[in-house]
């Protein structure tokens, strides 16, 4: 296990050093880029469950769904290199410096919901440098906006409103494999939109010789898998017993039910929301005190990935699969 490279530096807010816990369910859909609603010509961002392009830029979405007219977006061979993902069967390909173009792409997600105030949260996802790389860079930012950001002027990331960001120092991250990249940070309440990129340009950007490559290959190319956020409070402290709540089955077939089932009967009420990739309540269930079990009907819910989130819980959200 490779050591965590923790942030360098703060933008916008103070820092706090906390483990994360690995089994923590976290905020992102999609987190290692599994979910395709169609992979009939290749992985495309196009058709990528929860992730969007920053308006004007790409990335390269990359997956084993790939067939053999498609090599160039296979896992772990692909155009950038090989690379096996670091978990599951697809990661993307971030630019993050071109010698020649101010080419850069970043990917971008919908939370949720805003962050909360005041509340300590922890960042967490997992860099290796692509093996065409002729370049390294010394640094990658995470941003969150309060909306979807815009970034046709390519070179005017100012236009990006940051009421949070952070820059995560990569200097050691190289193709021998993936690096764990980490940092906490404490919410001010408007965060909407996570996006994770090179957002320098020109000569902000530090960069470091790294190999010699074909002719045409003057980039810096990094996959990108398994994001992390949530609470820094959640996956530390073991739930209380009775508020631990597991579904099943998961995926679930379209218009069926799934089971929402707690260790014990809940001692308080909880509401339960089922949101959509976009944030959107999609279903909203109560637990009455007492409870020990849900069901969870589908035939109103379409095909996709959910979040399952419920109010007053120490446990992370869960994520349901409907097929």
């Amino acid at each position: 296990m490779r050591t965590p490279l923790m942030i360098e530096r703060a933008l916008a807010f103070a820092l706090i050093a906390v483990p994360i816990a690995a089994h923590a369910q976290g905020l992102v859909l999609n987190p290692s880029f599994e979910w395709y609603t169609d992979c009939t010509y290749g992985p495309s961002y196009w058709f990528m469950e929860a992730w969007h392009i920053v308006e004007c830029t790409e990335y390269a979405a990359l997956h084993a769904c790939s067939d053999s007219t498609h090599a160039d977006t296979d896992v772990p061979s692909n155009y950038f290199g090989h690379e096996a993902a670091h978990t599951g069967d697809g990661y993307v390909g971030l630019t993050a410096f071109d010698l020649f173009y101010e080419a850069k792409s970043f990917v971008c997600i919908q939370l949720p919901a805003p962050l909360e105030a005041g509340v300590d949260y922890c960042c967490h996802f997992w860099l290796s440098l692509a093996d065409k790389s002729r370049y390294t860079v010394d640094s990658m930012q995470v941003a969150f906006t309060a909306m979807q950001p815009d970034a046709c002027v390519s070179a005017d990331t100012t236009i990006w409103i940051y009421p949070q960001g952070v820059q995560f120092d990569i200097s050691a991250v190289d193709s021998a494999g993936w690096f764990p990249i980490e940092g906490a940070f404490t919410a001010i309440g408007t965060e909407r939109w996570l996006i994770i990129g090179n957002a320098e340009y020109g000569a902000d950007v530090d960069t470091s010789y790294f190999a010699d490559q074909m002719p045409f290959h003057y980039s810096s190319v990094y996959y990108l898998d398994d994001v992390y956020l949530d609470r820094c409070d959640v996956g530390f402290a073991e739930p209380a017993t009775g508020e631990v709540m597991r579904i099943s089955p998961n995926p679930v077939e379209q218009g069926c039910s799934a089971e929402l089932r707690f260790d014990e009967p809940v001692s308080v009420e909880h509401d339960i929301n089922v949101l959509d990739v976009l944030g959107r309540t999609a279903l909203f269930l109560n637990a009455q005190a007492g409870t020990d079990h849900l069901e969870l009907p589908t035939n109103e819910l379409r095909r996709g990935l959910y979040l399952i989130t419920a109010a007053g819980m120490p446990q992370g959200a869960l994520r349901l699969m409907v097929e």
